[in-house]
Order: C-alpha cells, then sequence, then structure tokens
C-alpha cells in the first residue's frame, strides 16, 4: 500500500530506498513509535517547559549545522501544540494510561500564553524568546525570533495567530475534563477565559468596524488585521467552547459568510495560505454542516488537505468517504496510513520531501513540498530540523476516528519520560 501512496505523490522507489537507508541504523517501528519519539526530540530540541521567557513555547526549526534555532509565528505553532496535547491525552486516557506529564505541558503552555499577553484585555505578542531564553537548547548559539526583531510591528498578533489558536482551544475544550486541574489551575476554566477575552479584543467595537485587530499603538497591526473574512467561524468556534449564542456584529458575518460561501461552490480565489486558513476554520467550527466531508475531500484531492478531514471527523462524528478520487484501490484510511509510515522516525528535516520536510505540512503547497522555489521563498534549509507537530495531530486524528489495533500499544515511552523531566524545570 505504501508502494501506492509513493506513486500519487509522484515518488520514486529509489528516493524512497534513499531516504529509508538514511534511517537504517534505526530498528523498524511502528508509527506509534514515531510518534513518541519525536515527543521526546519535542522536549530536547524545541520546547522547554517552565514559567520563564519562552517557556513552552514551540520552536518553528533548528539546525545544528548553524547553530541556530528559530521561533516563527510562535502562537500559531501553540496552536497545533494545544490539539497535538488535548489529542494525545484523550488517547492516553482511552488506554488508562498516566496523563500528569500531558497536563502539566497543557498547564505550561496556557499560561505562556497570559505570559504574552492574552490574560490582560485579549491582546498578545508572537513570542517573548530573548537570545538568554532561545541559548538554554544544548548547541545552540543564535536566536532568531519575532521577540528579537528590531521591529516591534512583527512582535503583534494577527488573525492567522488567532485562527490557529482557536483550533488549538477547540480541542483542548473537547477533551479536557471539568476536574483537570494543575497547580490550582483548573485547565477548562482557564480555556475558556483565555477564548473569551481573545475573542472580545479581536470583535472590537463598534459593530461596523469589528473584526478588525489594532495594536497597543492605536493603529491596524501590520501582519493580518482584517479579521472580517472569518469573523463567522470564529464566532462559531468561541460560542461552542463557551456554550453562548448572540449575533454581535452582523455586518461581518455576512461578510463572512460569503467567503465561506464562494468555497462551498468550489470557487476559491484566495492564495494557498489563505485556503489553508479557510479550510482550517471550515473544519474547526462546522460552519459548512454536514456538507463539510464533501467539500473538505474536494479540497483534499486538490491539495492535500486531509488533516482538516480528520479535524472535521473528530470534532464534529462525521463519517469520513474512503473511495479517494475514484481510486478504488486506495482509500482515504490507506492514504493516511501512508503518510505516517513515511515520516522518518529520526525526525523530520528540510530533505524530507514531499510529504515532509516543512515547518508545518498544511501551509505548503505541492510546489513548496517538492522544493520548488520561486524567488519570493524563504525555504528551510536541507539541514533544519522540524518539530513535527503537522505529523503528531495527523497521527493522533488517524488513532481517534480509525482506531487501529496499534492504538492499545499508545502510552509515554521512558525516552519520553527522560526528556520530559529533564525539559521541567525552566
Amino acid at each position: 500500500m505504501i508502494s501506492l501512496i509513493l506513486i500519487s505523490l509522484g515518488i520514486s522507489s529509489s528516493q524512497a530506498s534513499s531516504s529509508a537507508s538514511s534511517h537504517a541504523s534505526i530498528a523498524p517501528t511502528t508509527y506509534v513509535d514515531t510518534y513518541w519519539h519525536y515527543r521526546a526530540n519535542l522536549m530536547k530540541g524545541f520546547v522547554r517547559v517552565g514559567d520563564g521567557a519562552g517557556g513552552c513555547l514551540i520552536a518553528d526549526s533548528r539546525n545544528t549545522t548553524t547553530n541556530t534555532i528559530t521561533f516563527a509565528d510562535s502562537t500559531s505553532n501553540q496552536g497545533w501544540y494545544f490539539s497535538v496535547l488535548a489529542t494525545e491525552l484523550f488517547l492516553l486516557r482511552e488506554n488508562r494510561k498516566d496523563t500528569s506529564g500531558t497536563l502539566k505541558e497543557i498547564a505550561c503552555a496556557l499560561k505562556a500564553m497570559s505570559r504574552l499577553g492574552l490574560s490582560i484585555d485579549g491582546y498578545f505578542i508572537r513570542d517573548d524568546v530573548d537570545t538568554a531564553a532561545g541559548k538554554r537548547f544544548p548547541g545552540i548559539q543564535n536566536v532568531v525570533s519575532d521577540f528579537t526583531n528590531e521591529n516591534p510591528k512583527k512582535k503583534q498578533m494577527s488573525q492567522d495567530q488567532v485562527l490557529d489558536l482557536m483550533m488549538g482551544y477547540r480541542f483542548l475544550a473537547l477533551y479536557l475534563n471539568e476536574e483537570d486541574q494543575v497547580d490550582q489551575m483548573n485547565l477548562k476554566k482557564e480555556v475558556k477565559r483565555q477564548v473569551r477575552t481573545m475573542l472580545q479584543y479581536v470583535r472590537g467595537k463598534p459593530i461596523w468596524h469589528s473584526w478588525v485587530i489594532y495594536g497597543k499603538d492605536g493603529m491596524k497591526v501590520e501582519r493580518g488585521p482584517d479579521a472580517k473574512f472569518y469573523s463567522k467561524a470564529f464566532k462559531k468556534i468561541g460560542d461552542e467552547i463557551l456554550g453562548r449564542k448572540g449575533n454581535r456584529g452582523v455586518r461581518s458575518y455576512f461578510i463572512s459568510g460569503a467567503v465561506f460561501w464562494f468555497f462551498k461552490l468550489t470557487i476559491d480565489p484566495l492564495q494557498f495560505y489563505s485556503k489553508t486558513m479557510v479550510l482550517e476554520l471550515a473544519s474547526t467550527s462546522g460552519v459548512w454542516g454536514r456538507s463539510a466531508e464533501r467539500i473538505l475531500k474536494r479540497y483534499d484531492l486538490k491539495y492535500h488537505a486531509e488533516v482538516f478531514r480528520l479535524i472535521n471527523a473528530v470534532i464534529y462524528r462525521r463519517h469520513i468517504r474512503e473511495n479517494e478520487g475514484g481510486n478504488k484501490r486506495q482509500g482515504f484510511h490507506d492514504k493516511i496510513e501512508g503518510y505516517l509510515n513515511l515520516a522518518p522516525y529520526a525526525g523530520i528535516t528540510g530533505d524530507e520531501m514531499p510529504v515532509w520536510g516543512q515547518p508545518n505540512r498544511y501551509y505548503a503547497d505541492d510546489r513548496i513540498r517538492s522544493h520548488q522555489y520561486g524567488p519570493t521563498d524563504n525555504p528551510p534549509a536541507l539541514t533544519d530540523e522540524m518539530p513535527g507537530t503537522d505529523f503528531m495531530l495527523l497521527h493522533n486524528l488517524f488513532l481517534i476516528y480509525y482506531k487501529p489495533a496499534v492504538a492499545k500499544t499508545f502510552a509515554p515511552t521512558q525516552e519520553y519520560k527522560d526528556a520530559f523531566q529533564q525539559s521541567c524545570g525552566y
């Protein structure tokens, strides 16, 4: 079946053999083993668990050749981190395994958002990783982050940061229990408080000028200020998390509804990244209702956006249509399992293509995934190491939806436990 996946992606058998040979010293594993190895790598090289500057924020990439770690769009990465931790929590509870480490990470990641300012009035900066915080990772000498950028506007929040965070909050609200508590913090209540505060800020006032994000200087933020086009989905996610209804910002919701209506009719005039944002919001908010799987499948076949079909299916308990574009020999299940099996056990680097090899597979189109870069692209170096949260979320959603036999082996490994302990206390 993996050969079918390779052919569908245009990967030759020699390419696959070359990729496999680079990890020949690694014993054969299941994708569950790969997941926990990635989680250990995350603790070792991409995140520090603690309340200090930069604590529980995910690095975008690291390069041990140049001794550089990069924190780009950290609060977007935080949304994927939240989603991974929430789905991990569910799977551990299904197998009656210890969840204390996962809950501690969730609490730390929520505290990180408060540290960035979200809990004050809903406005937040992208990260607080200074040079000292970045150098706490072994072997790192150079730190790149939005926080260290000389232009203060590069630190500002934006609609895409809010979007990814809303996905993470949606999963946390779904899988946290009412009694989950760490260090006197009730985690579910904290999720609701952060969502309520953030949406109040983004919605803004007055109604006719709502859903435009302003910085503390009273000016529109430099990157992604206009959230009107996604306001309907933002509101629906917020309503589901907070259990409330309302009609504030009617004009913005009409504009937003038109965007999702266009996509429903296969009219997609936006750039790929904007398409990704629409698909992520649609799958997380239920804005397309029972038509979502049919629409998401269409975009998946066109843009390889499979994770959003799983998000929609898991959150709203929808049935996934298995037949892939008329190919009766390959169903959706087999395609995803093939992708999971193609993830290199040692970790994702910039030379893994076209399935992996990006900081986030779902923010790259086929051209980027195949390393066909244009003059305005900012490609990762072949030696860049990635955190793998895209793989981890796809993996967890696959286990939750399909319940394969290997899901029963889902449990923290000693490698992860040791890495977690080493990462704590910063």
